[in-house]
């Protein structure tokens, strides 16, 4: 006689098979919320009690169970969120954090994981993206894809057009002159009108001509055009326009890929302890104890990562640049005039790129591109291969010209203290624009505009080139 076993609380009489297989079902389908009475009318939950009592103490079905009611505490907590990384599994709590159900209303806040992680705590977006709501900014990077592909296909019309593609993939354009095109990648001669070798058109019908093709078009060396996209409504048209104008070109200057100037600063900081310079190395991790910095020894360390803290803020102040155009995108250009954003955004910009400039930033970059690998804005831009780094810093430094990173170098170690002093002017002003969204930004006063209007221009000016002198 098969043994059966009673429910507490609501006295069902369920088999004990027909139990254990109805909570290996709900456990393998992830559903905790269904491990109940499995009577149809009856949601009674299954206490651990009797789930010790069919599987025993210490199962892996009690794991199981153990583990999804943990998962599910997480999400359904309104202070506590998993961190996105792959392979991580970390939950991160934020006690201050106040979910709301209107997507449109809730504020962004970054935090970062114990693995240096930082993402948004509503919408897990990597990075972060304050100042801008989870919202505004999903409906940003939307309206951003339909600008840069509307963008790329008028790019392709235009090349079909006005150029002429080799067989080894080079797009050519004619100024002006005959028909005898060499094109400087592959070094073939060809035919600009119909792409065809150009030794052909020497027994060409009607005779040798440099400014008359009379061969049959071979059609190898045309662009294919992209079907014209059909007109947007006038609001939304203008919607694109305004991100196209006005947001797009501060959203792709800031722009920047953080993983490869952290592996390009590497290097350069690995000829600096080939120098013994005084530079560290490591990245320095999130979260330091601030009482650290007392000591002697941990003030001389302090010295040695203040050039890995101006990377940092560096990044930190780009990212929050770019989604400061995020709202730019948003508002209404009285809204965006009237906000103190018009000020602060130029002024972080200035300070930022002298800080990048000290770092040699624009130098590591252009070596990388001289060595064959060019950024992901150039990739998209010119459809080139994309090229991965080498991993190892030392291996990166044998592609590069080290006579130009030496003086970098030294220049570096030996203005630590200058770094310190930009880095906390970008920390300060990337934090007085993070703090502005959480509170609401404030707008500039009538004689504050007047005097902006006035002499706006030659006082960013000023503190611009101030800024490049330090």
């Amino acid at each position: 006689m098969e043994s059966t076993c009673r429910l507490f609380l609501c006295k069902h009489v369920i088999c004990d098979n027909c139990l254990s297989m109805h909570i290996k079902v709900r456990l393998d389908e992830g559903d905790v919320a269904g491990v109940a009475c499995p009577e149809p009318n009856c949601k009674l939950p299954i206490s651990e009690e009797m789930l010790a009592h069919v599987f025993g103490m210490g199962s892996a079905e009690q794991s199981r169970f153990e583990q999804l009611k943990t998962l599910k505490f997480v999400d359904m907590s309104k202070n506590l969120a998993w961190c996105p990384s792959p392979g991580c599994g970390r939950a991160v709590s934020w006690p201050r954090q106040e979910r709301s159900d209107n997507t449109e209303k809730a504020k962004a806040t970054t935090v970062i994981c114990s693995c240096g992680t930082s993402f948004c705590f509503t919408c897990k977006h990597l990075g972060g993206h304050e100042p801008a709501p989870c919202q505004t900014f999903s409906d940003f990077l939307k309206n951003l894809a339909v600008v840069r592909k509307q963008m790329q296909d008028e790019t392709h019309q235009w090349l079909s057009k006005n150029s002429k593609t080799c067989t080894c993939g080079a797009i050519i354009q004619r100024s002006g002159g005959c028909n005898h095109m060499i094109c400087s990648v592959c070094g073939r001669h060809f035919c600009y009108v119909c792409g065809q070798d150009w030794a052909p058109h020497r027994g060409q019908p009607g005779g040798f001509d440099y400014y008359a093709c009379r061969l049959p078009n071979s059609g190898s060396n045309t662009t294919e055009r992209s079907p014209n996209l059909p007109a947007p409504a006038s609001e939304e048209h203008r919607k694109l326009s305004k991100l196209e104008r006005e947001c797009l070109p501060g959203w792709t200057a800031n722009e920047r890929q953080p993983d490869r100037l952290k592996l390009l600063f590497r290097a350069l900081l690995c000829l600096a302890e080939e120098f013994n310079l005084g530079i560290s190395i490591e990245e320095p991790r999130p979260g330091g104890d601030g009482s650290s910095f007392f000591s002697a020894a941990s003030r001389e360390s302090a010295g040695r990562q203040a050039a890995w803290e101006a990377l940092l803020a560096c990044l930190k102040a780009r990212r929050c640049l770019q989604n400061c155009y995020v709202l730019k995108y948003h508002w209404a250009v009285e809204q965006w005039r009237r906000s103190r954003l018009s000020t602060w955004v130029p002024e972080l910009e200035g300070i930022v790129g002298a800080l990048e400039s000290a770092l040699g930033l624009t130098l590591l970059q252009s070596e990388a591109v001289k060595a064959g690998f060019p950024t992901s804005a150039e990739v998209a831009a010119t459809g080139a291969s994309p090229k991965q780094l080498p991993k190892n810093p030392k291996d990166i430094l044998r592609l590069f010209d080290l006579r130009q990173l030496l003086p970098q170098v030294i220049a570096i170690s030996e203005a630590l203290g200058t770094l310190r002093q930009l880095s906390r002017a970008v920390s300060l002003q990337t934090a007085r624009i993070l703090d502005a969204g959480k509170t609401g930004f404030p707008e500039v006063g009538v004689l504050a505009e007047t005097f902006s209007r006035a002499f706006g221009d030659g006082l960013r000016r000023t503190r611009s080139e101030r800024c490049s002198v330090m």
